[in-house]
């Protein structure tokens, strides 16, 4: 026998054990919360509180193991009527209220007083056998197993309860909306099914591990499958998520748990590919890309361009390059679309999301979801040529004051050719024209140009539209005697404002008196109704940067539904 404790004290300490049960069910369920909505900081801040307090509590259990064992055990005689005497208190064994085995110890729990014995296998199957009824069954291995149960099934249940409260706190602090009603109703069903069980467990005390087992399933399984009518994704900026409908797709940022904010709707007619790079979502639709960026850019495609300008960046055969306001990509130039700060869009023969960060830059493949990290050349080739041209104009200047026959002069800029001259005054002129005809209301009576064309087409495909335009001007300002094949390489719908429209095009023209070559041109056109009026550019800074749409690239090469042959000035079947 090692103590007795008195039996208010025991009640008190049995309370309390209670409520601390229940503080760490919540204290341990609070750092869940906190990573659901974010609060990455409170999560740590909780989790260290809870290092602490399972430290605190190994200590205290070693101190009360080690306090037990100072204890001076005595042995006492039970007589023939079942009583013994100890600590000058009598004790009888018919008055036993209860038996307990905690901590590999048994309690007697009497009237008044609580006596405390080292446990012994022998001794327990004696009190077993004569008195079995008195055991209390939380303290035997079925009991200790079901109380786990009961303990992880609460858990689950705090967990629920502290997401829909957090989720409530969520909403009013962040102005975000339910997005998957169904699965919140589902763990609030999930929550009620755990409470059925728990009370159905206490009735049917024979079948509690049943009970308890079916709701702790119920329960994990309910909270790991994910939300029912809408798909969360992980960015770097916090979490977002989309639903497909009838109408498209539909975008939400600042996501957590079943809550969310409405972020962009994506009109595509199917979904073959959706993913995210950093804090940019990407929709890939019939080989056409859509973005959506969850920082708004806080720069134009120019002012990225005079940021970055003179910067190349290199891995293995890959070098990236900005020079005279366009992306070079081994010193080969390409259209490139803004979606994020610091972000373009470009199709090669594959498509790419380039982002400039710090001194190096990645470049990521959107298809087969593969990142190249490339490094800033710190001395490329586009800064050595312009230090060579520094040193030959101090050394020339050098040489030129050394001589005092030889009057120094200014260096000019590099003389354009004939053909530059005429392209820059044909746009200058083309441009002026265009703009003077789109300021008609009404365009029944005009007449197309070598400048600015007309062409009526009902096709609901803006790109068959376009081929149509790009073909009207090519016969426009055709020669006679003069075979054109004409491909549409790719074309990128970039700047549409109402009715009017900006495309990057690329072309290869195939002519029967000059050399094959391929232009890289823009297209402005404008749509009154089933006609439309526009013109043709060679150099592509006449594209406005404001209006910008997620359009991405359309590559044309691989089928021949966009060759047509021009003889003259007749439209005639293509060659291919």
């Amino acid at each position: 026998m090692k103590k007795i404790i008195d039996g208010a004290s025991w009640k008190t300490q049995q309370n309390n054990q209670k409520y601390y049960l229940i503080g760490a069910l919540f204290l341990f369920g609070l750092p869940v919360v906190m990573i659901t909505y974010h609060f990455y900081i409170m999560f740590f801040l909780l989790f260290f509180i809870i290092i602490i307090v399972l430290i605190a509590s190994y200590i205290q259990n070693i101190k009360s193991f080690f306090d037990l064992k100072r204890l001076k055990s005595e042995v006492v005689d039970v007589d023939e009527n079942q009583c013994f005497v100890y600590q000058d208190k009598v004790f009888d064994f018919h008055q036993l209220i209860k038996i307990h085995l905690l901590r590999r110890v048994i309690y007697l729990e009497f009237e008044n007083d609580i006596v405390v014995l080292e446990y012994q296998k022998t001794l327990f199957n004696q009190l077993k056998d004569s008195y079995s009824q008195l055991i209390n069954q939380k303290t035997t291995k079925i009991g200790r197993i079901s109380f786990k149960l009961w303990m992880i099934d609460m858990f689950f249940g705090v967990i629920i309860i502290l997401k829909i409260v957090g989720g409530i706190i969520y909403c009013l602090s962040t102005s975000t909306t339910i997005i998957d009603i169904s699965r919140l109703f589902g763990d609030i069903g999930t929550l009620a099914f755990i409470f059925i069980c728990v009370f159905l467990a206490n009735i049917l005390k024979k079948y509690k591990i049943v009970f308890y087992t079916v709701s702790v399933i119920v329960a994990f399984w309910s909270l790991m499958s994910p939300m029912t009518h809408v798909t969360q994704l992980l960015v770097d900026q916090g979490a977002i998520a989309y639903r497909e409908d009838v109408n498209g797709v539909q975008i939400y940022r600042d996501v957590a748990y079943v809550f969310g904010k409405d972020a962009t709707l994506m009109y595509v007619d199917s979904i073959d590919d959706i993913g995210t790079f950093h804090d940019v979502v990407y929709v890939e639709s019939q080989q056409h890309y859509q973005f959506y960026s969850l920082t708004t850019p806080h720069q134009t495609l120019q002012d990225l361009y005079e940021e970055y300008e003179g910067s190349s960046y290199s891995h293995q055969d890959i070098n990236i390059a900005i020079d005279k306001n366009a992306i070079k990509i081994n010193s080969k130039p390409y259209q490139a679309e803004l979606i994020g700060d610091h972000m373009l869009y470009v199709k090669l023969q594959h498509p790419y999301i380039i982002q400039f960060k710090d001194f190096r830059c990645e470049l990521y493949q959107l298809d087969r979801g593969h990142t190249v990290v490339l490094q800033e050349d710190y001395m490329n080739d586009v800064t050595s040529q312009d230090n060579d041209i520094e040193n030959e104009e101090k050394k020339s200047q050098e040489e030129n004051q050394d001589n005092e026959t030889v009057i120094p002069s200014p260096s000019q800029p590099e003389e354009k050719s004939e053909i530059e001259k005429r392209r820059e005054k044909q746009d200058q002129q083309r441009y002026q024209a265009y703009q003077q005809a789109i300021q008609q209301d009404d365009i029944t009576s005009f007449q197309s140009t070598q400048d600015v064309v007309k062409v009526h087409d009902e096709n609901t495909d803006i790109y068959r539209v376009i081929k149509s335009l790009d073909r009207e001007i090519t016969r426009m300002n055709n020669e006679e005697g003069t075979i054109l094949d004409v491909q549409i390489l790719s074309m990128l719908i970039y700047h549409q404002n109402n009715d009017e429209y900006g495309i990057y095009i690329n072309r290869r023209v195939d002519s029967s008196v000059e050399e094959s070559q391929t232009f890289q041109e823009i297209i402005f056109m404008k749509k009154y109704g089933q006609d439309y009026i526009g013109t043709r550019l060679y150099d592509i800074s006449y594209m406005p940067t404001d209006h910008p749409t997620n359009n991405g690239e359309y590559e044309t090469r691989q089928t021949t539904d966009y060759l047509y042959r021009i003889d003259g000035h007749q439209v005639v079947e293509n060659a291919w």
